[in-house]
């Protein structure tokens, strides 16, 4: 059964298809993608859009621990910079978990994760 991102805990009140990629980092047992997150109004860390932007964006890491495999397919780690200089590999066009896999992935690349822990989203105002 396939399980989309908004069902996981830590993602109830985030909009990953807006969100940038800013970079990745696998070890042989996490992945931790480090992104500009848009937060719902109804996140606890919301405040109302910066001058000049659409969303609420705040940094912080998609944390993956206790993971058996990673596959990456499609790995395209091309940066973008926009007018301010700000460099990014584009958006999270899909995260979902199906068949004990997370499955997540954008013009960056496709990553398949096996772990039995829930990812969790930590902002850097957390660390």
């Amino acid at each position: 059964m396939k399980k989309d991102y908004v069902q996981f805990n830590d993602f109830k009140f985030i909009y990953l298809e807006d969100s940038f990629v800013l970079g990745i980092n696998v070890t042989p047992t996490s992945v931790d993608i480090l992104v500009d997150a848009v937060l719902t109004p109804e996140h606890s860390l919301y405040t109302p859009p910066k001058v000049g932007e659409l969303y609420c964006y705040k940094k912080g890491y998609i944390k993956f621990v206790n993971v058996v495999e990673v596959e990456w397919k499609e790995k395209n780690m091309r940066p973008s910079t926009d007018l301010n200089g700000t460099v990014d590999y584009g958006n999270i066009d899909y995260f979902y978990q199906e068949d004990g896999h997370y499955f997540i992935g954008g013009e960056w690349g496709d990553l398949k994760i096996t772990t039995n822990k829930e990812p969790i989203l930590i902002f850097e105002k957390d660390k």
